[in-house]
């Protein structure tokens, strides 16, 4: 991967009767060397208010948007999955702690997701209580849970 980083000015674009301040914002270009064969190189241009004079910095940019899709995952869980915006809380003291629990059960939600992608055969007690998988079983498949834990 090759980076590179500078600031650039922005120039607002024309108006009439007002003139838009210029903006300034530090950028960086990632892109991908030797992608694997068939595949169309990576190339992102990031633009950003966090510094970026330095490889370091620059590549810590990178690695923050890198983790970003899993950042929308995570709050589409959070707003569909939980569908925490159909809740109708009317009072801040009933939304945060509610929120809170919620937020919980998104990660959890989206870690058993990535975990099942990376481990498929792991044995699901590895994460879940007896009583949380069987509840689970249940529920997906309205009979009794076996003796022994399902895999993956």
């Amino acid at each position: 991967m090759t980076l590179r980083s500078t600031t650039v000015q922005l120039v607002p674009p024309w108006r009439a009767g007002t003139q838009l301040p210029a903006l300034t914002v530090n950028a960086v270009l990632a892109r991908e060397d030797r992608p694997p064969p068939d595949v169309a190189p990576l190339e992102w241009l990031l633009t950003t208010s966090l510094p970026v004079d330095t490889f370091e910095r620059a590549a810590t940019v990178v690695a923050w948007y890198g983790v970003r899709w899993c950042i929308e995952i995570y709050f589409y869980v959070l707003k569909h999955g939980c569908q925490i915006s159909k809740m109708q809380l009317e009072t801040e003291a009933r939304q945060l702690p509610c929120l809170a629990l919620y937020m919980i059960v998104a990660w959890r939600v989206l870690f058993v997701t990535m975990l099942g992608r990376t481990c498929p055969d792991m044995d699901c007690e590895a994460v879940f209580t007896p009583a949380e998988w069987q509840a689970a079983y249940i529920v997906v498949h309205h009979f009794p849970p076996p003796a022994t834990p399902p895999l993956g």
